[in-house]
């Protein structure tokens, strides 16, 4: 994690039964572990990594009604995947959060 950062996390979900929430997040391990308990379909989740007055970027992941899931990081382009398993949503969760940077192993399109 970069020295003097934190994560704040917001989810939210619209509809019939809307949803916000906004948590701060001191920690690699914390950010993960409100990120992973809320991946619910119709859920989006912002991932911010801020500190000493800057965001070093955010990673949006947006879980469809149906399922599927799409991955958008930001920082000064932005790049995303869509269609991805929860397992690799999570995995390029964990390779972002140390320093926001995009995880190889997944087929990045910009944006």
């Amino acid at each position: 994690m970069r020295p003097n950062t934190h994560f704040q996390i917001e989810v939210e979900r619209c509809g019939i039964e809307p949803f916000q929430l906004v948590a701060n997040a001191a920690c690699e391990a914390s950010a993960f572990a409100i990120t992973e308990a809320h991946l619910s379909p119709g859920h989006v989740t912002t991932i911010a990594c801020l500190g000493d007055g800057l965001d070093y970027g955010n990673l949006i992941i947006e879980v469809a009604a149906n399922g599927d899931i799409n991955r958008v990081v930001h920082g000064h382009q932005g790049f995303q995947v869509n269609r991805v398993s929860l397992a690799q949503a999570l995995a390029a969760l964990r390779f972002w959060l140390p320093l926001q940077e995009r995880d190889a192993r997944l087929a990045w399109e910009d944006q």
